[in-house]
């Protein structure tokens, strides 16, 4: 069996040297954060009231794109708080929310939403004795 035995040797430069010792005397600087400020606690800002707007939705029911009508009827919102309605209206369990077929563009303040438009319904109630019975 045949064993080299070559010896590497690797010299530093006095640059490196140099380095290595500003990093020996290294000392971090610590920088204070900022205490923490006790703000006082504010509640969200209602931009709406939610049952006027659900009072005045059921009033005008069917509506047939209901971000329109949103836009239409409380255009002084901000835009996010108009796609927290939508969002919100459209899941309530207090009328029909069906999705329509096309897409359509609606410009807000500051963006343009492109969706396929929700119309809202009043629930039908049906008395036939199987859908009750089915209910159950």
């Amino acid at each position: 069996m045949w064993k080299s035995s070559r010896v590497t040797k690797i010299q530093l430069g006095d640059e490196i040297r140099e380095l290595m010792a500003e990093f020996m005397d290294f000392k971090p600087s610590s920088i204070p954060f900022p205490d923490e400020e006790e703000t006082p606690i504010s509640p969200p800002i209602s931009w709406v009231d939610e049952e006027l707007l659900r009072q005045r939705l059921v009033d005008a029911l069917p509506v047939t794109n209901l971000m329109m009508w949103l836009r239409e009827n409380y255009l002084e919102l901000p835009d996010a708080e108009l796609l927290r309605l939508y969002h919100e209206l459209v899941r309530d369990s207090q009328w029909q929310s069906t999705l329509g077929d096309n897409e359509n563009t609606t410009e807000l303040h500051t963006i343009a939403v492109t969706y396929y438009p929700h119309e809202i319904k009043t629930l039908t109630r049906s008395t036939n004795a199987k859908d009750v019975d089915n209910a159950n």
